[in-house]
């Protein structure tokens, strides 16, 4: 980790900005920059605009707004019709702001130890067990993920899992300036594909799993397995980072047979570092044993499901690698209690459970429902109320169908987030897979109206049960059409309660 620098920087040249991605300057170059972003209406007078020609919008179209707030000029890609300003044009638009970007905020990342955790499932859970662990160890750590970016008692909204690298290169920053000496992020393959996290100085990388997600954006699994591939053998080589893998993994295998340094390690197989032996549910959370590099050892974490002793034995991997001791470690386990929507629970003192979970995937609604069959005593039942979300991977849906159907004694089918979708005919293609796998047509109910469903699933519930409230976790509103309005599962979940309990 290199010297803390002192935060916030003092601001490069417009010079000293566009060299940093490779361009040519053609203003003055010792000008002050004041500013580089890829949004037209952030502009600010004397910066930089960077027109991306983005898959759903052309920002080049802008460059006359960007113009009229005063940009200094506009870096892009080839063609421009017409420009009253100067115009650099770049091989990636995207390539060049995000480094631009870490030049402008002093390069943030190389004053903070930064491990990136990518894979389909598994990425929050990993960053928020990160996060507890470095922090028992002494390390002042951030983290940035799907639920928010947070350091100490500060936080920034989530729009995306990965941030665009000016708000991402921005929040570092800002951590840095606060004390931050270390970093946990989500590393999303939409990220690694549009360059989101290229001038981050990754010290160590992660892989959890991979399963099928994105097929809508990246078509093949074979093309997003290959996009999951480069944040190994491209971005992490750059700085010399660590690689942690699976080993369970066919990515992670061949990751580590082919990458010049070594990874570490973990999983069940057999030659991994840190291997997974055993492990079992306890009343408050989940023992695990494994054995660290020939050791056995034995951790307790307060946190529930098999998907969860993966996360750790990750953990443990770098936190070893770090020199992190074994009681250090299991002292940031306990500490990590609870993570936002993932199979956390809903306790309002009824006789029956209630998860809520971000399980969105085939792969984390049939890792759900195992974890939940698991809590069901025998002579109980397993209820989901879960939904596929529009404008996303159509063909995950029917598979998504038969796992709800297979998992659980009963099944309510409902919005998840339908954006510009109709609503009833995702409910088509999920049910193509649902009908024929539930046990009867009298075990599945489809309610369009996700507070309905929700409580009718409650309602439903008797003593002993176990209710799986999947797919939006710990999100607190819902897409309909192009906005957002208010909506939070474990709210209504805990209202219906309230309402209804003695």
């Amino acid at each position: 980790m290199s010297t803390p620098s002192t935060f916030p920087a003092e601001r490069p040249s417009i010079g000293a900005v566009l060299a940093a991605a490779n361009l040519e300057c053609p203003v003055e170059p010792a000008a002050p920059c004041p500013g580089v972003t890829e949004d037209s209406r952030a502009v600010v007078r004397g910066g930089i605009f960077v027109a991306i020609p983005g898959t759903a919008v052309d920002a080049r179209r802008f460059i006359p707004q960007a113009t009229e707030r005063g940009a200094a000029l506009v870096v892009t890609e080839p063609p421009v019709e017409s420009s009253t300003i100067p115009v650099v044009f770049a091989p990636s638009a995207r390539h060049a702001v995000a480094l631009m970007a870490h030049a402008f905020h002093g390069h943030p990342t190389h004053s903070m130890h930064v491990v990136g955790v990518t894979g389909t499932n598994g990425k929050t859970s990993t960053t928020y067990l990160l996060e507890a662990v470095m922090a028992a160890a002494g390390w002042r750590p951030g983290v940035i993920g799907t639920v928010e970016g947070r350091f100490e008692d500060r936080r920034w909204p989530a729009p995306t899992t990965t941030p665009a690298p000016t708000a991402l290169a921005s929040m570092a920053e800002e951590m840095v300036a606060a004390g931050a000496d270390a970093l946990a992020m989500e590393v999303s393959s939409h990220a690694i594909d549009q360059h989101r996290v290229v001038g981050i100085e990754f010290n160590a990388g992660i892989l959890t799993n991979i399963s099928q997600d994105h097929l809508d954006y990246h078509g093949t699994m074979e093309a997003y397995t290959a996009v999951k591939r480069r944040l190994f053998t491209e971005l992490l080589t750059e700085w010399g980072g660590r690689a942690i893998v699976n080993l369970d993994e066919p990515l992670g295998a061949d990751l580590a047979g082919s990458l010049e340094t070594k990874p570490l390690t973990y999983g069940t197989h057999a030659d991994a570092e840190v291997r997974i032996e055993s492990h079992r549910a306890l009343p408050d959370g989940t023992e695990i044993d494994l054995v660290v590099h020939g050791e056995p050892w034995t951790l307790r974490t307060p946190l529930l499901g098999v998907g969860n002793v993966m996360n750790i034995a990750a953990v443990v991997t770098w936190a070893r690698w770090q020199g992190i001791a074994r009681d250090v470690i299991q002292r940031g386990l306990t500490a990590c209690s609870r993570i936002p929507g993932r199979l956390e629970s809903i306790d309002c003192g009824q006789g029956f459970r209630v998860m809520v979970d971000y399980s969105h995937t085939p792969a984390s609604l049939d890792g759900a429902l195992r974890q939940c069959r698991g809590l069901t005593p025998e002579g109980n039942r397993l209820i989901v109320v879960f939904g596929c979300g529009g404008d996303r991977d159509a063909l995950k849906r029917p598979i998504m169908g038969e796992i709800a159907g297979r998992g659980a004694e009963e099944i309510w089918l409902t919005n998840d987030n339908p954006r510009t979708e109709d609503p009833a005919k995702i409910a088509e293609q999920v049910l193509r897979g649902l009908a024929p796998a539930a046990s009867s047509a009298e075990s599945f109910h489809v309610e369009l109206d996700r507070r309905a469903a929700i409580r009718g699933a409650l309602e439903s519930a008797r003593p002993g049960d176990v209710v799986l409230i999947a797919g939006k976790g710990h999100e607190t509103y819902q897409e309909v059409g192009k906005q957002r309005f208010p909506f939070d599962d474990a709210e209504v979940a805990r209202q219906w309660l309230g309402e209804h309990l003695p």
